[in-house]
């Protein structure tokens, strides 16, 4: 009989990423159908990568966000909330990149930070009022939007924040819940990132 550790080795020793679209998206489907608010948020960030440039290593954006909800599928997560926050980890600060990219705001200014963390706060309100307007035509309890949106501002990496200060954040998080499931979105980003 394999120890508990063998067992999360073969697990774990199957995360490979998965570059190809087509793959990844044949996977998502069976989320797709089952959450409308997935599927919604599944769009709209598809749509924002198609502005972005490619990943580093040349593949197209989509391919992350994608892998990160691939990720937790692997870990056996099956929480609709962590999937629309693995979707979206990376959308806000996308956004306020491409504000800071079609404006020309230098963020090592101190100027230029405090420019970029009011667009940040802009955008989020943006997001939340749409989110809002979606659940409310679609039955979804606002609740739902509202801890989605508290996991992205964890999950999301602010100009004037080092990276680590940034993860340090969700670990001091109030609600043991919201931590959690930002804490396996996290994971799941970094897995694909490594």
């Amino acid at each position: 009989m394999a120890s508990a550790a063998y067992e999360y080795f073969e697990v774990l020793k199957g995360w490979n990423k998965v570059s190809s679209i087509r793959e990844l998206e044949r996977v998502m489907r069976p989320i797709q159908r089952s959450s409308v608010l997935f599927n919604y948020l599944y769009k709209k960030v598809k749509l924002q990568c198609t502005q972005l440039k490619p990943r580093k290593n040349g593949e197209f954006t989509f391919v992350h966000p994608l892998n990160v909800v691939l990720n937790l599928l692997k870990a056996r997560v099956n929480d609709e909330l962590i999937f629309c926050g693995a979707i979206m980890h990376d959308f806000i600060e996308e956004e306020v990149d491409k504000y800071r990219d079609n404006h020309k705001i230098d963020q090592k200014t101190k100027k230029g930070i405090e420019i970029l963390d009011q667009y940040e706060k802009i955008a989020f309100k943006e997001l939340e009022v749409e989110l809002h307007k979606f659940a409310s035509s679609n039955n979804i309890n606002s609740k739902t939007i509202d801890d989605l949106i508290e996991i992205l501002k964890l999950l999301t990496r602010c100009k004037r924040d080092f990276y680590y200060e940034s993860i340090s954040n969700i670990f001091k998080y109030k609600s043991r819940e919201i931590k959690e499931k930002a804490i396996q979105i996290k994971l799941a980003d970094r897995m694909h990132n490594i």
